[in-house]
C-alpha cells in the first residue's frame, strides 16, 4: 500500500525540517509542531535511525488478551528469590520510600518485578516510536493497513476496530509531547528511551503523562530518571500514595489502588500475590 501525506502543511519556520523516515509519521510530526514542541528536538527524534513506523505495535492493541497473559511466572520460587535479593540490594531506598509515602517495600518490589522484571527488561523498541506508530492510526490509510494485519485474528468487527483505533491514536498523540519533555529534561534523545508497546517507560513503566505528576527524585540528583532504581522506587511509591494508598489498608482497598496502576485485575492480583510471598521468610 502506498501512503500519500501532504508535506506542504508544515509551518514556514519548520520548512527546513526533513520529512520523517516513514510517511506514516508526517501527521504525527505536524501535530507535535502545532502543540509547540521544539522543532529541533522533533527533527532529532524523527530522524533517528531507530525511529521507524512499526505496524506490529498498534496491532498488539487488537491481539493481546490480558486474561491470557502469564502472570503466574512472577510467583515462582526463582522469581521470588530474585525479588528478595532486589529488596536486600535496595533496602535503604525502599525503606526511605516507605517512610515518605507509606507504601511497603514488598508492594513496590512486586510492581517492579511484574512491570520490568526488576529493571532487566524495559522494552525492545523506542517508546516514542511505539507511540508514534499508534498515533499514526489517526490516518484512514494506516487503519486499513492495521486492519489487514489483524482482521483474521481479532474478536473485533471493523466498525469497533475503527473506533478503538481512532481513540488509541488520539491517546498516543497526547503521550508523545510529555515523553519528549521528559527526554529533554534528562538530556537524552527520546528515540533512545526504550519502552513497552504502549509507550510506558522506565523500571516502573510510567506512561509519559504520569511522569510530571507522580515521578520522584529518589537519588537526590535533581532529576527524575525512571531508568534508575532509586527514582523508579520513589516514583512507584509516590504514584500509589497519590492514588489513595494508606497504611493499614485492607487487601480489597490495596487491590483498588493497584488497579489504578494497571486496570487489569489479573495484574493487580499478581502484584498482591508476589508481595504476600515477599513478606514471608520462606515462600
Amino acid at each position: 500500500m502506498t501512503f500519500f501525506f501532504p508535506l506542504c502543511s508544515f509551518a514556514d519556520e519548520t520548512s527546513a525540517l526533513p520529512a520523517p523516515q516513514d510517511p506514516e509519521f508526517v501527521p504525527v510530526l505536524e501535530k507535535l509542531l502545532s502543540q509547540g514542541v521544539d522543532a529541533a528536538q522533533i527533527q532529532q527524534v524523527f530522524s533517528h535511525p531507530g525511529f521507524r513506523f512499526n505496524p506490529a505495535i498498534p496491532s498488539l492493541f487488537f491481539l493481546v488478551q490480558e486474561s491470557k497473559l502469564d502472570y503466574a511466572q512472577f510467583s515462582t520460587e526463582a522469581s521470588i528469590s530474585r525479588a528478595k535479593t532486589y529488596m536486600q540490594t535496595h533496602e535503604k531506598t525502599l525503606d526511605k520510600a516507605f517512610r515518605q509515602f507509606g507504601v511497603p517495600p514488598e508492594i513496590v518490589t512486586a510492581i517492579l518485578l511484574v512491570e520490568t522484571r526488576l529493571g532487566t527488561f524495559m522494552g525492545r523498541h523506542p517508546a516514542a516510536a511505539n507511540l508514534a506508530s499508534i498515533a499514526a492510526m489517526d490516518s484512514a490509510e494506516v487503519r486499513d493497513l492495521i486492519w489487514e494485519r489483524v482482521k483474521d485474528k481479532t474478536r473485533f468487527d471493523r466498525e469497533t476496530f475503527n473506533k478503538r483505533a481512532e481513540s488509541r491514536a488520539v491517546w498516543a498523540q497526547k503521550e508523545l509531547a510529555p515523553l519528549l519533555a521528559y527526554a529533554a529534561a534528562k538530556g537524552v534523545n527520546a528515540a533512545e528511551i526504550p519502552g513497552s508497546y504502549a509507550g510506558a517507560v522506565g523500571i516502573c513503566q510510567f506512561m509519559p503523562s504520569n511522569i510530571q505528576a507522580h515521578g520522584a527524585d529518589g537519588d537526590g540528583d535533581g532529576k527524575v530518571r525512571l531508568s534508575t532504581h532509586e527514582d523508579a522506587i520513589f516514583s512507584a511509591a509516590r504514584y500509589l500514595k497519590n492514588h489513595g494508598w494508606k497504611r493499614g489498608m485492607s487487601p480489597e482497598a490495596q487491590l483498588k489502588v493497584i488497579l489504578t496502576y494497571n486496570k487489569s485485575r489479573p495484574y493487580a492480583e499478581a502484584v498482591l500475590d508476589v508481595a504476600g510471598k515477599l513478606r514471608k521468610k520462606n515462600p
